[in-house]
């Protein structure tokens, strides 16, 4: 009988560490399967060896002021900057998209793709850190790609 028990309490624990296991997640309302180089680390943060996904929804207000503020921020927080401002699409909609080029901690050149657009009448801010420094859609993840395409 202890033995059912013990097989039975085994059973419940796996059960519940299958239902925690989360394989897809909404950013504005699509449902996207999370690729397996990524995990969920945050509510809305995926992240990986080569690059991470950080999305926040934001208001309409802040759509239009936080840019800039977050241009500034970014200027005054990273070693060695240099910025671009990139055509883009977020989820299919047009967006401002900016990439910079920095020195990351150790000295290495990296690169964040910085998004503000509104999908679904959903403005988000969206942060993707990469370990290149090259912002083309060739160079991107192919999760990425799925979600942000660059235009020429």
């Amino acid at each position: 009988m202890r033995y059912f028990f013990t097989s039975l309490a085994l059973c419940f624990i796996s059960m519940g560490a299958w239902a925690n296991h989360i394989d897809t997640v909404s950013i504005c309302g699509h449902t996207l399967e999370i690729p397996a180089e990524l995990k969920l680390t945050k509510t809305r943060e995926l992240t990986g060896a080569d690059y991470s996904l950080k999305w926040e929804y934001i208001s309409k207000k802040d759509l239009e002021n936080l840019p800039e503020k977050t241009i500034t921020l970014f200027n005054k927080k990273l070693k060695n900057v240099y910025q671009l401002y990139l055509l883009a699409y977020f989820l299919y909609e047009p967006c401002k998209a900016y990439g910079f080029v920095y020195d990351d901690d150790q000295g290495n050149r990296a690169g964040e793709l910085v998004i503000f657009a509104e999908v679904n009448n959903q403005p988000v801010y969206v942060e993707v850190k990469l370990n290149s420094t090259v912002f083309e859609n060739e160079k991107m993840p192919v999760f990425i790609n799925r979600l942000i395409v660059l235009g020429k």
